[in-house]
């Protein structure tokens, strides 16, 4: 069985490249009939990926040993937050300005973003979801990933 390493740099780059993805499915075009052609659903889910990545990143390169480099299997933002070091954790919501309860109760509420909205048509409830808060949470994500 092959071995299952992970590859830092790719992970990086494949968090800015949903990143990318979601700006570019943004854009909202006015149509013929005057409605408005917005890309919703693929937006968010791809903010939600890409900062699932860049906390798997975090993790990766901060908390999980260099000698036993798994991937987390984890989709939930929050449960992937919770897995960082603390002044990661710290980092992340003082970059953000919320304040840490606020940070907390955004987080929570967008933990499953992906999970939910890649399969909204399953979904017999209203959605919510807040993607500046994802853009801002993804900045300050790519930041900290950035730096040496």
């Amino acid at each position: 069985m092959a071995e299952n390493k992970l590859n830092l740099e790719l992970m990086k780059s494949d968090a800015r490249a949903f990143y990318k993805a979601a700006e570019r499915c943004n854009e909202k075009r006015q149509l013929p009939d005057r409605k408005i052609d917005w890309l919703a659903v693929p937006v968010i889910v791809n903010l939600s990926i890409s900062a699932e990545l860049y906390l798997k990143y975090l993790i990766a390169k901060n908390v999980i040993p260099p000698d036993e480099p798994k991937p987390v299997r984890e989709h939930k933002l929050a449960e992937l937050f919770d897995l960082l070091d603390s002044t990661t954790q710290n980092e992340i919501i003082n970059a953000n300005n919320y304040g840490n309860d606020k940070f907390k109760e955004l987080l929570n509420e967008h933990s499953k973003a992906f999970i939910e909205w890649r399969y909204l048509h399953e979904q017999n409830q209203n959605m919510n979801v807040d993607t500046l808060f994802l853009a801002n949470l993804i900045h300050s994500l790519e930041f900290i990933a950035n730096k040496p």
